[in-house]
């Protein structure tokens, strides 16, 4: 399908073309809701797996401050472009 629809649209130009505008529409949105969530998904879960180590992550409000502070990084990441993503998963 990629190769019929040269443009950068993913699901959402396939869908569209295959259901309509308001089907490509929900696509878009379920498809950024999803990866909304799994984005989120990975730093709860990271910091969860260090609380026996640090034991100031078992107050869940700190918890939820680390969470939120590693998503904004990560996402500072992912906005700085691909280059210092790779450099950073290396590094990692």
């Amino acid at each position: 399908l990629a190769t019929m629809f040269p443009e950068d649209c993913g699901y959402v130009i396939w869908v569209t073309a295959a259901f309509g505008p308001y089907m490509g529409f929900l696509e878009g949105m379920l498809s950024w809701t999803s990866g909304v969530a799994d984005n989120v998904l990975y730093p709860a879960l990271f910091l969860e797996y260090l609380k026996p180590l640090i034991p100031v992550l078992h107050n869940s409000f700190l918890r939820g401050v680390a969470t939120l502070m590693l998503s904004l990084m990560l996402t500072n990441f992912a906005y700085l472009g691909l280059d210092i993503v790779g450099t950073t998963s290396v590094g990692l």
